[in-house]
């Protein structure tokens, strides 16, 4: 069972903003089990986005 303490996430991002209306952003996210040395568990994750304001 988890706890949610089994896990190391380290996570970077930015934002562009076009304008006022349109804006994208972009994350990446690193996840490696805490206390493990093999690579199993490891994780890249990368996020993009975009955003319409009225």
């Amino acid at each position: 069972m988890s706890n949610g303490w089994d896990k190391i996430r380290y996570a970077v991002g930015t934002e562009l903003r076009l304008n006022k209306q349109h804006a994208f952003d972009i994350k990446y996210m690193y996840q490696h089990p805490f206390g493990q040395d093999d690579t199993d568990g490891n994780r890249h994750i990368l996020g993009l986005g975009y955003t319409y304001k009225f």
